[in-house]
Formats: structure tokens, sequence, C-alpha cells
């Protein structure tokens, strides 16, 4: 097997690129990454504002969900810490794992006090970690040795390059909407893209999974978003 000699991080990242077009199941992980970015994870950088606004909590509380929210992230981690060796994770559990999160988010929203919050924090939480984590063991699982550092490098650029956008997209929708609708509309596409994923996997392997298939799903779920304060 020939390794091919790239010099320089650009020229590392666009080996890593191109290894992952060549690769059906890694393109598709990579997407999923963006999605969960966009629609599951976005109430993160929200939580400030949330527990101001929405519970009338000030930093005493907020220090309190924080808490809970590190409960159900060391939770996370914890499980797929014991399913190491036991069980392999694949598209359709990191798939599971999005949905289930992005539902926890959505009750989150719906919360009417701090109280209520507290369960459903801990749940986004605890599938937050367990899905990222997965991600990685998926993806180091599949790439070859030498060209792991560059598709993780990929991988890593698009957790930061889609973070921030989810932050801003969201940010935008709530001064419209209102930070609870905001982030209820953006959980349920991610519920929705899980569950059409999850649809679609039920009747083709993941393996032949082609990247169209999550973008169309993605931009279904996208415009669904933008359209639903018309």
């Amino acid at each position: 097997r020939s390794i091919l000699v790239a010099s320089g991080p650009w020229a590392h990242l666009a080996e890593g690129v191109r290894y992952v077009a060549s690769q059906p199941r890694l393109r598709v992980q990579m997407l999923l990454m963006g999605a969960s970015m966009l629609l599951a994870w976005t109430y993160t950088g929200m939580l400030p504002a949330l527990t101001r606004d929405a519970y009338g909590l000030a930093e005493r509380g907020y220090g309190l969900l924080m808490g809970l929210s590190g409960v159900g992230a060391l939770a996370g981690a914890l499980w797929v810490s014991g399913r190491a060796g036991h069980a392999e994770a694949d598209l359709r559990l990191l798939v599971r794992l999005m949905g289930l999160g992005a539902l926890s988010v959505t009750c989150l929203t719906l919360a009417p006090v701090a109280l209520w919050a507290a369960l459903p924090l801990m749940l986004a939480a605890f599938f937050q970690v367990a899905f990222m984590a997965s991600s990685n063991t998926v993806l180091q699982a599949e790439v070859p040795e030498h060209l792991r550092g560059r598709v993780m490098g990929l991988w890593v650029l698009v957790f930061g390059a889609t973070a921030p956008l989810g932050n801003v997209l969201i940010g935008a929708l709530a001064e419209r909407v209102g930070l609870r609708p905001a982030l209820s509309v953006t959980s349920l596409g991610g519920v929705l893209v899980a569950l059409v994923l999850l649809v679609v996997a039920w009747l083709r392997p993941p393996a032949t999974w082609h990247p169209r298939v999550l973008g169309a799903v993605l931009a279904a779920a996208f415009a669904i978003k933008e359209t639903s304060f018309i």
C-alpha cells in the first residue's frame, strides 16, 4: 500500500478531504456531525439566556444548571466507556443519539420552570457527549492509521465551523420569534432529520447511503425551520 507524502498543514488537510470524499460512510458521518451541531446542540450557547429569560435565574441558578449538565455529560462519557468492547458504534447509533438529544432539547425548551428543566438538560448533555465520543470512535476505527490525523483534523474543522454557525442561526431566529420557539423549532428539525434517517436506514444499509440523502433531509429541516413563523 502506498502512502501519499504531503508537506504542510494545508496539504495534509487536503489529503484528508480527498480520502473522506472517496469514502461514502465517512462523508455521511461528516455531514451528520454538521447537522447535529446546527440542529441538536445549539442549546449550549443559548443556555445562559435561557436560564435568565425563561427561568428567571441569576448566576447561582446558571451554575446549578451547568452542574446538572456536567452530571449528564459525565454519565454519557461513562456509558460510552462501558460499551467499549461489548458493542460497536455505527451510523444508526449516531443517528439515534442525535435524535434523542434533540428531543431532550425540545423538552428543555418546554419546561415551565427550572426544576422541570433539570432532567431534560441532563439528558441533552448525556446524548451530546455520547454522540461526540461515539462519532470520534467510529471515525478513528474506519480510517487507516497513516491518514487518521488528517481525517480527525477535518472532523475538528467541521465541528469548529458548524458550532458557531449554529449559534449565529439560532441567535438570529431567537431575535425574530423568541428564544424558546427558536430552540424548539431547531431541535425539532434535529428530531425530524433523525427520524427520516432511521427510516432510510431501515430501507437501506447505512453503508450504501449517498451524502445527497442527508443533504436533502437537512435542507428540508432548515426549510421547515425558516418557514414555520412566516
